[in-house]
């Protein structure tokens, strides 16, 4: 009996963050989540002489292997 091959669909999600360096003392420097699209088109620009094609949707890159 031959043995399938079962292909799974591979996935980067990325999620953009922030350091709150205008943030005021303790919690500069602190990532966290900034859901900001403009810095994943900026990522995407980067990627794309590279023949990385990032998907954004809902504040989150995606990238299919």
């Amino acid at each position: 009996m031959r043995k399938k091959w079962q292909f799974c669909r591979t996935q980067v999600q990325l999620y953009p963050i922030t350091l709150g360096l205008h943030d005021k003392r303790p919690h500069k420097g602190l990532p966290r989540m900034s859901g900001s699209e403009e810095t994943l088109r900026y990522l995407q620009q980067l990627s794309e002489p590279y023949g990385t094609k990032i998907r954004i949707e809902n504040g989150v890159g995606y990238i299919d292997l």
